[in-house]
């Protein structure tokens, strides 16, 4: 093949990856698309919960309502965010996620910072949790006393 042709070749393949893009040939979602969606959401929700605790006198919120508010103080801040809604839900296994509300934090993980928030169900067994300071771990279901202690 001259190197005309193999430029031909090399254009037609680029052109229909660029339009099978662009009709979006495959409309699914992969596990490892939901499962970087799951760690952007728990990352933020993780340092916003962190900010909270920073302005409440290193107290966690309360209760969701509590959050929520203080979470609608701060939306504009936060790329790409459209509803405070979107943080409480792990794109990942569709579920709320769990998050500790009390009077005192949870105790530290490994890091140094209270894993605060995690999924539900998770993937193979296997749940994302967050730390105040957005650090996403994986953890499993087994692990959760270990981090929330007897304070869950």
């Amino acid at each position: 093949m001259s190197n005309r042709n193999v430029s031909r070749f090399v254009f037609a393949i680029a052109g229909l990856c660029l339009l099978g893009h662009i009709l979006g040939c495959s409309h699914s979602t992969s596990p490892s698309d939901n499962t970087s969606a799951a760690r952007g959401v728990l990352k933020v929700m993780g340092v916003e919960y962190g900010n909270f605790a920073a302005e409440h006198g290193e107290k966690p919120p309360s209760n969701k309502e509590e959050l929520v508010d203080f979470l609608e103080t701060r939306k504009d801040r936060i790329r790409g965010l459209n509803s405070v809604d979107q943080l409480f839900t792990s794109p990942r296994d569709n579920q709320p996620l769990v998050i500790f509300y009390g009077s005192e934090m949870p105790p530290a993980d490994e890091s140094g910072y209270p894993v605060v928030a995690h999924e539900a169900v998770g993937e193979s067994g296997r749940l994302l949790a967050t730390n105040t300071r957005g650090g996403v771990t994986e953890i499993s279901q087994g692990e959760i006393p270990s981090y929330f202690g007897s304070t869950q």
